[in-house]
């Protein structure tokens, strides 16, 4: 048996060839006779004179920027900026950028995003600004951005609440008591009136006595898997 190690190098950028910009992406493999290919997309009425790579995800010319080979509607070149985390290295280092009207994701637009006060979180894929909270750059709509908290218990589930409501990812739900909120474990968390599981309360159950281990929980008169509700033998 013949085992046969690849190793593959990807990079991209941009390069101006004449009057015209092409976004490229290649990736070189180390395997024997094999040179790489590469991917080259033309970026569409742009002007190669007074275009620059502001990174190698992000470019401009005098009138428009670009994320990787399609412009950005309504960014503006003169007051653009990427925000980067603080580590580098991660995934979505490049995903945020802003001008002076607008906060942008992957190049889309946030909706209501406040570009002066807006920053990423350390909770990914959690941003803020000082009237919001966002989840994959999708607005919340909280009730009270003072009170909000990301449950970073909950290892599973996007999980955030206020003083009214509590979140999976960007969907938005009644919670009874901000106060006594207690995250329990895959997707149950109770309050002192109710317990739920994801987007519902798991009727009958017993707030006082009830707990969650992994995917099942247990009151003094039933155990539960989900919504499912079986009685105590």
């Amino acid at each position: 048996m013949v085992l046969v190690l690849l190793f593959i190098s990807c990079t991209s950028n941009y390069k101006i060839e004449g009057d015209r910009v092409y976004y490229q992406f290649y990736c070189i493999s180390f395997a024997e006779h094999d040179g790489g290919r590469i991917n080259k997309t033309a970026l569409k009425n742009v002007d190669a004179s007074s275009f620059k790579s502001l990174d190698n995800s992000y470019g401009s010319d005098k009138s428009n920027v670009y994320y990787y080979e399609k412009k950005i509607i309504d960014a503006n070149p003169q007051s653009f900026e990427i925000i980067l985390f603080e580590d580098a290295n991660d995934s979505n280092s490049f995903a945020y950028s802003k001008d002076e009207n607008y906060v942008f994701r992957y190049g889309i637009k946030i909706n209501g995003a406040n570009p002066k006060t807006f920053k990423v979180l350390n909770q990914i894929p959690y941003s803020r600004d000082d009237t919001d909270y966002f989840f994959e750059g999708k607005p919340l709509n909280v009730n009270d951005v003072n009170s909000l908290r990301i449950i970073t218990e909950s290892r599973i589930d996007f999980l955030s609440i206020d003083n009214k409501s509590y979140y999976l990812e960007d969907k938005k739900y009644p919670l009874a008591d901000y106060k006594s909120f207690k995250y329990l474990s895959s997707g149950y968390f109770k309050d002192n009136v109710n317990v739920y599981f994801l987007d519902s309360i798991v009727k009958g159950a017993d707030p006082k006595t009830f707990e969650a281990s992994g995917a099942t929980g247990q009151d003094k008169n039933y155990y539960y898997k989900g919504f499912e509700k079986h009685k105590q033998k």
